[in-house]
């Protein structure tokens, strides 16, 4: 199985590197192929919702580090986002990457990727984890 790791986290030793390189550790240990992309390291714009890339017909107009990306995202069978919890979400940087997709949509909707989410957090209170996400999705849908 070919697996893309895509990481959202801008401390180089920090929690999450430690959740990626054990995971890595077991996939290529289980015989998986893996590739690694540190989001919070790399030359990224964020999309602009322009449309010049037709969603995968046409090459983004920004000439960035996505591009080395897209065809390890397009040819992954699975997709580990692996990030640190900020403010009870996903970091801005991971954001950034997965908002870009959009310039390859056609070319992954529809393939049967999976997809995993391995997250990192603290906090002294360990009903924080769910019942903020579960209040913020809450919020979300009465605007």
């Amino acid at each position: 199985m070919k697996i893309m790791v895509i990481t959202g986290s801008p401390h180089k030793e920090g929690t999450t590197n430690l959740l990626v390189e054990q995971f890595i550790k077991g996939a290529v240990e289980a015989g998986h192929e893996v590739f690694r992309f540190d989001s919070a390291f790399a030359r990224i714009n964020t999309c602009i919702g322009c449309d010049r890339c037709l969603t995968g017909k046409n090459d983004c107009v920004f000439k960035d580090d996505m591009f080395t990306v897209f065809p390890k995202v397009i040819e992954a069978d699975l997709i580990a986002f692996v990030t640190p919890l900020y403010y009870h979400s996903y970091s801005a940087q991971l954001k950034t990457v997965i908002d870009r997709f959009h310039g390859i949509d056609d070319l992954i909707r529809g393939t049967g990727k999976k997809a995993v989410l391995l997250a990192v957090g603290a906090n002294p209170h360990t009903w924080i984890m769910w019942t903020d996400l579960q209040q913020h999705t809450i919020q979300n849908c009465a605007i």
